[in-house]
């Protein structure tokens, strides 16, 4: 915003960031050269007054985002180490399933091996049947003659 009688627009050409403007209003003071406006939601556009936080100075504000990122880069930690345990769950389940699929190949095998021979078995008995009524037939035929 244009203002160039704020007593912070000196430092930008007559120029001051809106979130100061707004802080100013929701305090009812100027800003101190040391304090520091911090946008809650991290979206520097949004200057909605319960979006904006002041801090006294420039090290209460960096403090306050280390403490931030430091309980963030916890909550990461604590869900890679989740991660890190149901991806190890995952694998014992695909390594189960691998095992079932390889166990279920196995019978599959063994269960037309079994069909190959049950048929085998049927056609050789159903050719012996037919072997003998063919020479029953045969002989039945040479009685005739």
């Amino acid at each position: 915003m244009y203002m160039p009688n704020h007593p912070r627009a000196t430092r930008m050409k007559g120029y001051i960031l809106r979130s100061w403007v707004v802080m100013e209003k929701k305090i009812g003071r100027h800003l101190t050269d040391n304090e520091n406006v911090h946008h809650k939601n991290g979206d520097k556009l949004d200057d909605r007054p319960e979006n904006l936080m002041l801090f006294p100075t420039n090290a209460d504000h960096i403090r306050y985002h280390i403490a931030k990122d430091k309980f963030y880069l916890d909550k990461l930690d604590k869900l890679k180490s989740e991660l890190a345990s149901k991806d190890t769950a995952l694998s014992a389940a695909q390594k189960a399933l691998a095992e079932k699929d390889k166990r279920f190949e196995e019978l599959d095998q063994s269960y037309m091996e079994l069909i190959d021979k049950t048929r085998d078995s049927y056609l050789k008995t159903k050719l012996e049947e037919t072997e003998t009524q063919l020479a029953q037939s045969q002989r039945e035929k040479e009685c005739w003659f």
